[in-house]
């Protein structure tokens, strides 16, 4: 496995009020945009280490993940915060966490469009080797994203 890419958090977008992590939206200092679970949420580093790992072995069998990237977060990013909840979270998070890249437009996959028969398969493999427990028709985990 090649070394994630490093980056630092700049600015502190918006939080992602989806699952129980709140991952948010983060600027880095390559100008790039990312969808970054923190270390600081709930279920802690294991789940970041998790991600990388089948992130990781999803590439290897050839399903589109987004890249991604260490993203070092300073406590000063935190300050600018308002909201008390996500304060908490960002000072939680001061150091490494991770970041994957922000696909602009992508949407939900909710079934209207059938899925590549060979892509599903390997979703399909993925989960059942690595207990993705949560993936069910109505949470499928699963973006569509530039066509």
């Amino acid at each position: 496995m090649t070394p994630l890419r490093h980056v630092r958090a700049t600015r502190y977008a918006v939080p992602l009020r989806e699952g129980g992590s709140m991952p948010g939206l983060v600027e880095a200092d390559d100008l790039g945009m990312y969808v970054v679970k923190m270390r600081g949420a709930g279920q802690g580093l294991p789940v970041l280490v998790a991600e990388v790992l089948v992130g990781e072995m999803g590439r290897a069998l050839g399903v589109a993940v987004p890249e991604l990237v260490e993203v070092d977060l300073s406590g000063e990013i935190a300050r600018f915060e308002a909201d008390e909840e996500v304060q908490d979270l960002l000072t939680a998070s001061v150091g490494l966490n991770l970041g994957m890249d922000y696909l602009p437009g992508a949407f939900g996959y909710d079934g209207s469009q059938p899925a590549d028969p060979e892509v599903a398969a390997l979703v399909l493999w993925l989960d059942a080797c690595t207990s993705n427990v949560d993936r069910t028709w109505a949470n499928p985990n699963l973006l569509r994203w530039g066509g």
